[in-house]
């Protein structure tokens, strides 16, 4: 097998949960049409469009329309498709654009179809993968990581869900809580994932490429073991969220 292609077997996607704005046959900004519900995000939704342009499939990541008034959802996402003009590396989602409907702004990716590490992770004998795939796929994401850091940008939300396949390699995904490598400074707010933070990232102390290094570190660790680092902890603590096992976002002021 080439470098970092999977095994898929048994790696079923998992069904998009939550309510979309818009249904199968609906148009955006004219030459895209929904073909598909792929996720519902903090701010935004994703749909799998028709692109009668580029004549092809891609993903469309456009602000849900209940928070069009939201400076912060519009923000997000126009600096998400910011970034993504960037920064180009095999390892990392490809852009294809994107534009304003009904005022709502969206961003144009290539279509993943997956299925995600997640998936292939959360079917998985014990939730562990064989060394032999563990280790090419850290090297895959530590390539992506890496040419980010190059361009002064920190990832800062590594996770199984955030790493999809095309043809059997890991491609990082989901840009929106990207980061310009910080002043040291105290950051204001914690973007992250709670089993992937880094101690001084939860702790809100100055970021560094250093919080990359150590979620990549405890992926490795969870894809070799089937458990996250500190597991325990994250069981047996009152979390914030419903069920730790939906790696909890952590966004606090």
């Amino acid at each position: 097998r080439r470098l970092g292609m999977l095994r898929t077997e048994g790696g079923r996607a998992s069904p998009p949960r939550g309510r979309f704005d818009y249904a199968p046959g609906d148009r955006i900004a004219g030459d895209l049409t929904v073909i598909g519900h792929l996720a519902v995000g903090r701010f935004g939704h994703l749909y799998q469009v028709w692109s009668a342009t580029e004549w092809c499939a891609l993903t469309c990541k456009i602000v849900a329309s209940k928070r069009r008034d939201e400076r912060a959802a519009l923000a997000a996402l126009r600096r998400e498709a910011r970034i993504l003009r960037l920064v180009r590396h095999p390892d990392i989602v490809r852009s294809f654009g994107g534009g304003e409907h009904d005022g709502l702004p969206f961003l144009l990716m290539e279509y993943l179809e997956g299925p995600s590490l997640f998936d292939i992770i959360d079917n998985s004998p014990e939730r562990q993968l064989d060394i032999d795939d563990a280790v090419p796929v850290a090297i895959h994401i530590g390539a992506a990581l890496y040419h980010l850091h190059r361009n002064g940008f920190l990832y800062l939300d590594l996770k199984p869900a955030n790493l999809l396949l095309r043809d059997g390699v890991p491609v990082l995904v989901d840009l929106g809580a990207v980061r310009r490598v910080p002043d040291p400074a105290r950051p204001v707010r914690r973007v992250g994932t709670a089993p992937y933070m880094a101690p001084e990232h939860v702790r809100r102390e100055p970021l560094s490429r250093a919080c990359d290094v150590y979620g990549l570190g405890a992926l490795l660790y969870e894809m070799l073991t089937g458990r996250w680092p500190f597991e325990d902890v994250y069981m047996h603590e009152e979390p914030s969220v419903d069920d730790a096992r939906q790696y909890p976002q952590i966004r606090g002021e």
